[in-house]
């Protein structure tokens, strides 16, 4: 971590972000313990990347040692919970500050694959998030290279769902996974 970063990067893993004044923010990181139940899939750990109002695009990776020309296949649970506070319009927003609302899903589950919703609705909550599971066939460490191969989007609130895997071929003896979520709008909480 960084002197004044607050990213916490999970073991085994590195935090990558884009940050571009007035556009991305680079996004705090830590780990999700027992004190954040709805936060964890399984057992006693899971992680959270997040902001505050401000958009994220960021994820982690992880190098792993394979054999060559092997095919592979990777895949992640996710989920999110996003919410706004805006108060020239607050019944757009009715719960700013409810870890367990999600504005457009409410407290339900919501699950829709990228393309499923209108992405060209510029007020729809239930696109702000979007998952994706990736790999570099090669081992670079770029999440925007050109080798990477990503899977197919997914917005997820409310609760854990597999985001589309990503299959590749091996093409070096090291690949890499990412994963990555990116949001669409600065809301208070992402």
């Amino acid at each position: 971590m960084d002197e004044g970063s607050k990213i916490f990067s999970p073991r085994g893993w590195t935090v990558w972000y884009r940050e571009e004044e007035g556009e991305w923010g680079q996004p705090e990181g830590r780990e999700a313990t027992g004190t954040d139940p709805d936060r964890m899939r399984s057992g006693d750990k899971g992680y959270l990347l997040f902001t505050y109002s401000q958009r994220q695009d960021a994820g982690l990776l992880q190098q792993v040692k394979v054999v060559p020309r092997t095919r592979l296949r990777f895949e992640i649970w996710a989920h999110a919970w996003s919410n706004h506070e805006d108060q020239e319009h607050p019944t757009l927003y009715p719960h700013p500050d409810d870890a367990n609302w999600s504005d457009g899903a409410g407290m339900e589950p919501f699950f829709s694959l990228e393309g499923g919703l209108d992405e060209t609705d510029f007020e729809n909550p239930l696109s702000n998030f979007t998952f994706w599971a990736g790999i570099d066939p090669k081992g670079g460490r770029d999440p925007f290279a050109k080798d990477v191969a990503w899977g197919q989007g997914a917005h997820i609130y409310n609760v854990y769902a597999l985001a589309p895997s990503v299959e590749v071929t091996a093409q070096s003896d090291t690949i890499t996974v990412f994963t990555r979520v990116k949001t669409r709008f600065p809301f208070k909480h992402n």
